[in-house]
């Protein structure tokens, strides 16, 4: 069996599977949305300096947070199991980092 051969095919099963994985979570996610956001801080926040209130970034990045909040997706009433996921992206005030 030639070696070149065998490590494209585990390249192209491997992107395959990736690609597959990836699809799932999309398709998986679609029809989700936001139910309930609760703000971590119900009036001033303590210590804080008056910004902008305007976030930007991207779908792996968040900048210029300056009001956190915390967002409650809830699953169809026959999905509902009792189980919980919190996700806490890393980072700060300069970007929260959902990818890492």
């Amino acid at each position: 069996m030639n070696r070149k051969f065998f490590n494209l095919n585990a390249f192209i099963r491997i992107t395959r599977g990736g690609m597959l994985t990836g699809l799932v979570f999309t398709i998986s996610a679609i029809g989700v949305t936001a139910q309930h956001v609760i703000p971590l801080y119900p009036g001033a926040i303590p210590n804080s300096i008056t910004v902008p209130d305007k976030e930007s970034g991207d779908v792996d990045e968040i900048r210029n947070v300056s009001q956190p909040t915390l967002t409650v997706f809830l699953p169809s009433k026959e999905k509902a199991n009792r189980a919980a996921v919190i996700i806490c992206p890393g980072g700060g005030y300069g970007s929260l980092v959902m990818d890492r």
